[in-house]
């Protein structure tokens, strides 16, 4: 882009909305602000293309100035059968990268889980059995222990309460009771999984600091359908932050039916011992803030999300990283293979504008100390003029 202008924006239907200038929001950002790229690890047969573009990456970091590289492992890649030793050569390509991030001053950030479930522990329940949580904490120690000197931060999970949870979707009024049977009960394995898996990097000792990535916000928060609103805010928020954060099972809203709160009470139980490994100290809180999202495509609501988190959690809701940030819009393409990508430099621009204000503390008691964007091909030339303009380009 040839700097600051009109774009067209993702939330007016086509119309034309001012777009913040790079340079303003270079001046409101504090000069330790962390503005970095996230990429998560793709599965099966994508996986190889992906470690084949890292340099890629790598050159395009350095040409934006960006701070931060946010990685994913693979679980599968480096313990395939989840159990036992892990594959050196898993680990290589990890190794690398890590050694070309510091090279170029890049601030390396490792999210041990995504998506990925080695296939022997799914076939055996997966994230519906203790034994994966185990299991995870195992593999956890593994990566730490080849890593752990060089990773500034780790994410133990991220979507930890949609590891199973693949709806509801916009337009769908909420989850039916199977759904939140089983988002219960395996976000209690996955929050078990999140606290072995600290346990194990802290007693490596990883140097990096350590933390959970909230899933996103709501599919709603909207003040017409309350009893939704609740749910689907204890299905994508709570039922992770209130363990992890509190170190007590997470509230159940008002308004639920009989029935459906009898099923949350039996999935959400965990054991007093259970909770404290949940509950241990972290060092800071991840938060994606993406679409399909009604509440994410509204700038408004990143600061909603930061004033319920600070409302809810007050002193102790760590600092906060949004650990990703993105949009999943058309991307169509010119006939000479330039992706003219406005919508999306909208979106994340208009997000930037609200993040600028939570950086400088606009919600007392929400410290927000970086930001990813989703894939640094993701308006890459827009927030390349955001970080020149702090002067890392």
């Amino acid at each position: 882009m040839d700097g600051p202008g009109e774009i067209l924006s993702a939330d007016t239907g086509g119309a034309r909305a001012p777009q913040p200038d790079p340079r303003d929001l270079a001046a409101r950002l504090p000069r330790d602000f962390v503005v970095g790229a996230a990429t998560t690890e793709p599965q099966a047969g994508a996986a190889a293309d992906r470690h084949d573009r890292h340099e890629e990456d790598l050159a395009l970091l350095d040409g934006a100035g960006l701070d931060g590289y946010r990685f994913s492992v693979s679980w599968r890649r480096v313990q395939p059968t989840g159990s036992g030793p892990a594959d050196p050569a898993g680990l290589d390509v990890y190794d690398r990268l890590l050694d070309r991030l510091l090279e170029s001053g890049i601030r390396p950030s490792a999210t041990l889980f995504h998506r990925g479930t080695p296939p022997p522990l799914e076939q055996r329940g997966g994230w519906a059995s203790r034994d994966t949580a185990k299991r995870f904490g195992e593999y956890a120690a593994l990566v730490g222990e080849r890593l752990g000197d060089r990773v500034v931060d780790w994410v133990t999970l991220t979507g930890a309460a949609r590891v199973e949870l693949d709806g509801p979707r916009p337009g769908v009024t909420g989850p039916d009771l199977e759904q939140i049977r089983r988002a219960g009960s395996v976000a209690r394995t996955v929050l078990l999984g999140h606290g072995l898996a600290v346990r194990a990097l802290r007693s490596v000792p990883v140097r990096g600091r350590i933390g959970i990535t909230q899933s996103g916000p709501p599919l709603t928060d909207d003040p017409q359908d309350p009893a939704t609103a609740g749910l689907l805010g204890l299905l994508q928020d709570r039922l992770l932050a209130d363990p992890v954060l509190l170190r007590c099972r997470p509230e159940l809203p008002a308004g639920l039916p009989p029935g459906m709160r009898r099923r949350l009470r039996r999935a959400t139980r965990m054991s007093r011992k259970d909770l404290a490994l949940v509950g241990a100290p972290i060092d800071f809180y991840g938060l994606d803030h993406e679409l399909p999202s009604p509440v994410a495509a509204d700038p408004g609501g990143l600061r909603r999300t930061a004033e319920d988190l600070a409302g809810r959690y007050g002193p102790r809701l760590p600092p906060v990283v949004i650990t990703e940030i993105g949009a999943g819009l058309p991307e169509p393409v010119a006939p000479d293979g330039v992706v003219d990508d406005q919508d999306r430099v909208a979106h994340l621009a208009e997000h930037l504008d609200v993040v600028a204000d939570l950086a400088r503390g606009d919600v007392p008691g929400f410290r927000l100390e970086g930001y990813y964007v989703r894939t640094p091909r993701s308006s890459y030339g827009w927030v390349g003029e955001l970080q020149a303009a702090r002067g890392r380009g």
